[in-house]
């Protein structure tokens, strides 16, 4: 195991049975911030997953200040695309915090988890994952630890209920094949919407040692002021045994 993950341990016990998780593109809206803090504190929610926030000129968060718990991202990069909201204790991991990529440990009642927000940008080209989300879960994989990945991928793919596979879709779908990576998303309800078109682009992706305790995944009918459409979850903190569908990667032609 990672020393720092060893040293860090048993400052991250708590008894949490379960963890209220929102998943959330802000667009760089400040009326979109405003209803992901008030339902952040209206909901009890325990962690908050963000792409694109709401940043001022400069490349500075903005609207985040009556936040009352953690507020984890890059401070090194200029204008964060990924940013983590959390109202129960985290450590970030510093290696793995970058402008497209935020990654935090958790701690269950049962073990310790990588939990990370991250953007996939068209401007990488059409290999999605970006290296530096590759080679997070090379870093999961290595220190076999669950990760949840919640995640803009600006790909389309059919296999987690897109219009048509694009090739950032293919590719995508080809890099989750090498792993043990599973596709929450269920239907095909999009999680993009505006006047002229909608889409899936927002998935949350999953360990197979922890997907099974991912609970109530779905796509919120309220209001975001965002294109983007908020996606709720629960994590269990006990063994929870689902029959609910999901994308296997592995087990698709």
């Amino acid at each position: 195991m990672d020393p720092l993950l060893k040293n860090l341990q048993p400052l991250l016990m708590n008894n949490m049975g379960m963890t209220k998780v929102i998943q959330a593109n802000l667009q760089h809206s400040r009326a979109a911030t405003g209803v992901l803090i008030h339902n952040m504190a209206k909901q009890k929610l325990d962690l908050a997953f963000i792409q694109e926030p709401w940043l001022s000129s400069d490349g500075k968060l903005l609207g985040l200040g009556s936040h009352k718990g953690s507020i984890i991202y890059s401070t090194l990069c200029s204008k964060p695309r990924t940013v983590i909201l959390a109202n129960i204790p985290v450590i970030p991991l510093t290696d793995f915090l970058s402008r497209d990529l935020t990654a935090v440990i958790v701690k269950t009642s049962t073990e310790s988890i990588i939990m990370a927000s991250a953007y996939f940008p068209h401007e990488q080209g059409d290999k999605p994952p970006p290296d530096e989300v590759r080679h997070l879960v090379r870093y999961c994989t290595v220190n076999k630890l669950p990760l949840i990945l919640c995640c803009d991928c600006n790909s389309h793919n059919t296999l987690w209920g897109s219009s048509d596979t694009n090739r950032r879709g293919k590719n995508l779908i080809e890099f989750l094949i090498s792993t043990d990576l599973y596709v929450m998303n269920r239907g095909n309800k999009p999680t993009f919407q505006n006047a002229i078109r909608e889409e899936v682009l927002d998935l949350t992706i999953t360990s197979t040692t922890i997907y099974q305790r991912v609970s109530n995944w779905r796509v919120s009918d309220e209001e975001s002021l965002s294109d983007h459409k908020h996606i709720v979850f629960n994590l269990e903190g006990g063994p929870q045994y689902s029959t609910d569908i999901i994308t296997n990667p592995k087990r698709t032609d």
